[in-house]
């Protein structure tokens, strides 16, 4: 079974966005028509491997639908598992068509039935584009959460050291575009991707264990009117957690005309 922290699914999620982030030949402009390949139907096949679990698995990404969100219309990405028949996370995106893509909430579904539904009060800004070379911009944070209002961790129970007192978190995620390479995965040779870093620090306050801080580092490369290609994301867990890492790679994908 894949890992339940849900920052390892939010990192997931960044890939999830299909994000073109501009070629380095061409470099196009705001609002061109596929820079961020969203058509209903596109469809992404990815190998993903977490090193913790030592266990290997397909994930397939589908824009399929649209969700209303506190009265903002999000397109939706299903994804499916090869391990985990029945079990699908949906994302709720809002591409404004100018030089942002939003989160705007998650959802968990097991045979049919919804387990876990979040939504952000106002959209999380995971892209802005076109992508440039030494851009950043921060993704979100928050003081004083509920360990089950981490939305990037999945936590079900406010009382982690179960002392009878609930514990608190604070979040903080940040994105900086590194360098444009080229990547080879099954999928073909990609030229000039670019890779962005998200940077994933929290701390969750216990009051019997102390503080426990945590994190995660995401590389995610990505395409133009391809996609992302590929990811590694570290995660770092306090002693005696085991650290890991999860690793990605596009196997195939089609994109409707």
């Amino acid at each position: 079974m894949r890992s339940s922290l849900w920052f390892i699914y939010i990192s997931v999620a960044a890939s999830v966005l299909y994000v073109s982030c501009g070629d380095g030949g061409t470099s196009p402009g705001v609002g061109d028509e596929g820079y961020f390949p969203n058509k209903e139907g596109s469809t992404w096949t990815y190998e993903v491997t977490d090193s913790n679990i030592r266990e290997t698995w397909n994930e397939t990404r589908t824009v399929k639908g649209t969700r209303d969100v506190y009265g903002v219309v999000c397109q939706i990405i299903e994804s499916t598992y090869s391990d985990a028949e029945g079990e699908l996370d949906r994302t709720f995106i809002k591409d404004d068509e100018k030089n942002q893509v939003d989160i705007w909430g998650t959802e968990r579904a097991v045979d049919g039935s919804v387990e876990d539904t979040f939504y952000f009060e106002v959209g999380v800004p995971w892209l802005k584009y076109p992508c440039t070379v030494g851009s950043s911009w921060h993704v979100y944070s928050a003081k004083g959460l509920k360990p089950t209002e981490i939305p990037f961790a999945g936590f079900e129970d406010d009382d982690l050291d179960d002392d009878g007192i609930p514990d608190s978190a604070d979040v903080t995620v940040n994105a900086d575009v590194i360098v444009q390479e080229d990547v080879s995965v099954r999928a073909g040779v990609f030229s000039d991707c670019f890779k962005v870093v998200y940077t994933f620090d929290f701390v969750v306050y216990c009051s019997e264990w102390g503080d426990w801080p945590m994190g995660a580092t995401s590389y995610q490369w990505f395409k133009p009117y391809v996609g992302f290609v590929r990811s590694y994301t570290v995660i770092d867990l306090p002693t005696p957690l085991p650290d890991s890492e999860v690793m990605e790679e596009l196997l195939s994908y089609d994109l409707p005309s």
